[in-house]
């Protein structure tokens, strides 16, 4: 982040963006075995922030078996999650939030940003940034963003960034807008 504490554009394009929903994933491990027989599991995790669980299962040939059932657990030391309603409606006076945790084991100052924007033009419609706060380790902060959501618009996008230390995060999601009334027949 920039000098007194407030993200500028390079520090939001060099963040890989994370969707927020990711229900499944696909590991492919490497497994290097030694001469007593263990064997280390190597993979990678997608850039999603989540416990996953992980299950392997292997064989000899003599058909003996074992199973393995652990959980993996994928974090940064600085990250952000936005609570995203399911739907707008056109004319809403909307209210988004996010928390930015700090994962770490020293207290970080604590800025991001939520940005509010219409995939279809990339034109923003909102952007809220939220200056630095001391935050302890293990803890959280919450940061917001008010605005009326568009007449024009059948979707908007949220993305939302944390910053702290040499630490950042970013996700971001749509939302679909509903028409503020329905015909009833």
């Amino acid at each position: 982040p920039a000098e007194g504490g407030s993200a500028n554009a390079s520090d939001k394009e060099r963040e890989r963006l994370r969707p927020v929903e990711m229900p499944l994933a696909f590991f492919m491990p490497s497994l290097t075995g030694d001469a007593d027989g263990n064997v280390e599991v190597g993979f990678e995790t997608p850039n999603f922030n989540t416990t996953w669980q992980f299950q392997i299962m292997g064989y000899t040939e003599d058909l003996l078996t074992a199973g393995l059932t652990a959980d993996a657990v994928a974090s940064k030391p600085v990250m952000v999650q936005s609570n995203l309603p399911r739907f707008l409606r056109s004319g809403d006076r909307a209210f988004i939030t996010a928390l930015l945790f700090n994962n770490s084991t020293d207290p970080l100052p604590l800025h991001g940003e939520i940005e509010v924007f219409d995939p279809a033009t990339g034109k923003t419609i909102v952007s809220q940034h939220a200056g630095a706060v001391e935050t302890a380790p293990s803890a959280s902060r919450t940061i917001s963003v008010e605005f009326l959501v568009p007449g024009d618009v059948t979707q908007i996008g949220v993305t939302a960034y944390a910053f702290g230390g040499d630490h950042s995060d970013g996700e971001q999601d749509l939302v679909p807008v509903l028409p503020s009334s329905t015909p009833v027949i």
